[in-house]
C-alpha cells in the first residue's frame, strides 16, 4: 500500500514538511524555509493573523520563481563568522 508523503510524515514524526512537496524537512537542511504570509493591506503588522510556511529550499526556489524577482539563496546562507 503506497502513503501519501504528508502522512507519513506525521506518522514517523517530523516536525516540519515542505509546502510544495510533501516531504519532511531533516533538521540537517541549514538551507530550509519558514515562510511567513499575512494580509498586505491590513491594519498592524504585528497584531495580524500570520500563516507560517514551511519549504526545502530547492523546491521553494523552483516553485517561487517571480516574473521579475526570485530568491536570494546568498540571503539564506550563515554568515562566514557563524560557526
Amino acid at each position: 500500500m503506497e502513503t501519501e508523503p504528508n502522512l507519513a510524515n506525521a506518522l514517523l514524526g517530523d516536525s516540519f514538511e515542505c509546502w510544495f512537496c510533501g516531504l519532511g524537512i531533516d533538521r540537517t537542511d541549514s538551507l530550509a524555509l519558514s515562510i511567513g504570509a499575512r494580509n498586505l493591506w491590513n491594519g498592524d503588522a504585528e497584531a495580524e493573523p500570520t500563516q507560517i510556511i514551511y519549504a526545502h529550499w530547492h523546491c521553494a526556489e523552483t516553485r517561487m520563481k517571480g516574473a521579475t524577482m526570485n530568491l536570494e539563496r546568498d540571503t539564506f546562507l550563515p554568515d562566514e563568522g557563524d560557526s
